[in-house]
């Protein structure tokens, strides 16, 4: 993986945020590490 790449992903690390409070109670947000360069979902409770 090219650092560009990863230094993309990383910017987009919750990009989806925002589409899935719309679908589910719970945000779900794609999270990218070093050691997961392909990411893993993770659900976020937002109800706050």
């Amino acid at each position: 993986m090219m650092p560009s790449e990863r230094s993309q992903k990383e910017s987009l690390s919750c990009y989806s945020t925002e589409l899935f409070r719309r679908h589910y109670p719970k945000s779900q947000c794609w999270i990218f590490s070093r050691g997961n360069p392909l990411g893993y979902l993770t659900t976020i409770d937002y109800t706050r």
